[in-house]
């Protein structure tokens, strides 16, 4: 664990609002906002723009059907072969909320990307049609660990507006 003196220091965080999809991520007032390339609401937020590899990404899909409880299984089944594409070395902790409105799954993982090991925070949430992914990652482990606090605002404090 980074002591206090690596971890970074937020100056203010700023809410960045996606009206039309209905979401809002609060982030870091000087991280750098990218718009996606996906055609899906959200964008990829960078506390250091010559590190793509250290970001928050909040993207929101628009399904073709409203998630009921009978597609749990199925949504759980999902997240679980996503996470099975990576080259997870240890599993920190795994989560489900599942509500009669909401369906959620989180995971934060460490994972080998080429010769890198890189640490991950994934969240996906489903409610109605809509599926809302936020991911924060760090290029390695001590980065993640210094912008851990960040990270966790921004993956807690999101809001559906």
């Amino acid at each position: 664990m980074a002591d206090e003196a690596q971890r970074a220091k937020g100056t203010g965080l700023y809410r960045h609002t996606f009206k039309e999809a209905g979401f809002g991520v609060w982030v870091p007032t000087d991280w750098q906002r990218l718009e996606l390339n996906t055609g899906n609401p959200g964008a990829l937020f960078l506390p250091d723009p010559e590190d793509m590899d250290t970001c928050l990404l909040a993207e929101k899909v628009t399904l073709d059907y409203s998630v009921e409880d009978d597609d749990v299984a199925a949504l759980r089944e999902g997240f679980e072969q996503g996470l099975a594409q990576l080259d997870i070395i240890e599993v920190e902790w795994r989560k489900e909320t599942v509500t009669r409105a909401f369906k959620g799954w989180d995971a934060r993982f460490s994972y080998r990307d080429g010769g890198v090991e890189r640490k991950r925070w994934v969240r996906t949430m489903f409610w109605g049609d809509a599926q809302l992914t936020l991911i924060a990652q760090g290029k390695d482990l001590a980065t993640y660990e210094r912008y851990a606090g960040m990270f966790y605002n921004t993956m807690m404090t999101f809001e559906l507006v």
